[in-house]
């Protein structure tokens, strides 16, 4: 899971911390675009020695990369710290939960942010650059061939979605995901059982406001944000394999092979649980839980997001 730290006081955190921060690059790259690199280690393509060879890219570009941060050991940057060490861009390298992590603690900061695939779906990433290759994406960086843009997004209290939200018990799956991810079998099985319990016993999710879907609600309530708005999808499981599918849809991050509805597109709704228990949440890969009658709604996110194509 991602291990993101807000630190507001700027002027206290650098006086106390600095030297935990030490400057990949001398004085001498004063006057260079300063640029903030942040990565997972732990995220799905990272290996041993990608960050020197993205910190040696970006010296030879005559850039100066100011810091490297590991989300999985350090404390991550936000908006007022980047704001106070006046960075131009901060790269990111990760899945879309490590983007999401960096993006939302960036929110009203006057910089752009890169990102650079690095997880195992990279979402977001396939919907902003033609190549899904952080090599790719990095050259057409240096080759000043992206472009600026504000990020559509769904939005549920304080959480935000660059790329997709499911909402109900299937949230669960997700659970699964990290045991994966962190190769624990034991893990896994427990929480693949898991999932498919409460998959099958619910408490399944509606959309009430507006009224739309069936009268027996979903496990699974997916949005994603295009085009001016989000669109929704419900996902069915009727039966024991139409399980199996959806958690291997959801474990492989390909919603689009589990059986389901189209519900059409808003800008908002609200949900409720069958029970009125909590809704189980999964945002961009990340799990969170929300009480039941939440209302999900679009939005433009206020953080510049560097692109390659138009978004679709």
């Amino acid at each position: 899971m991602i291990r993101a730290i807000q630190v507001k006081n700027w002027k206290a955190y650098h006086a106390d911390d600095i030297r935990n921060f030490p400057m990949t690059r001398p004085a001498a790259a004063i006057g260079q675009p300063i640029v903030w690199l942040v990565y997972n280690s732990a995220s799905g393509s990272y290996v041993d020695g990608l960050a020197d060879e993205i910190a040696s890219r970006l010296s030879g570009a005559d850039l100066n990369l100011a810091r490297s941060f590991d989300c999985q050991s350090e404390t991550l940057p936000d908006a007022d710290m980047a704001s106070a060490a006046g960075v131009e861009t901060v790269i990111v390298h990760g899945g879309d939960g490590t983007l999401n992590a960096m993006v939302s603690d960036l929110i009203g900061w006057e910089g752009a942010v890169l990102p650079l695939p690095g997880g195992t779906a990279n979402l977001l990433c396939h919907k902003l650059f033609e190549q899904c290759d952080w090599e790719a994406v990095l050259d057409s960086f240096l080759e000043g061939k992206l472009a600026s843009r504000r990020l559509e997004v769904v939005r549920c209290g304080d959480h935000i979605a660059l790329a997709e939200t499911l909402a109900g018990p299937a949230a669960l799956w997700a659970d699964a995901r990290e045991e994966i991810r962190q190769r624990e079998a034991a893990g896994i099985l427990a929480a693949s059982k898991d999932a498919i319990i409460q998959s099958a016993e619910g408490p399944f999710v509606y959309v009430v406001d507006p009224p739309i879907g069936s009268d027996n609600g979903y496990p699974g309530i997916r949005f994603t944000p295009e085009n001016g708005a989000f669109r929704i999808q419900g996902y069915l499981q009727e039966n024991f394999l139409d399980f199996l599918r959806q958690g291997l849809a959801i474990l492989s991050h390909d919603f689009r092979q589990g059986p389901h509805d189209d519900l059409g597109t808003s800008t908002r709704v609200v949900c409720r649980a069958h029970d009125d228990s909590r809704i189980e949440l999964m945002f961009d890969g990340e799990r969170a839980s929300v009480a039941s009658g939440a209302e999900f709604l679009f939005d433009t996110l206020h953080v510049n997001v560097l692109a390659g194509k138009a978004e679709s």
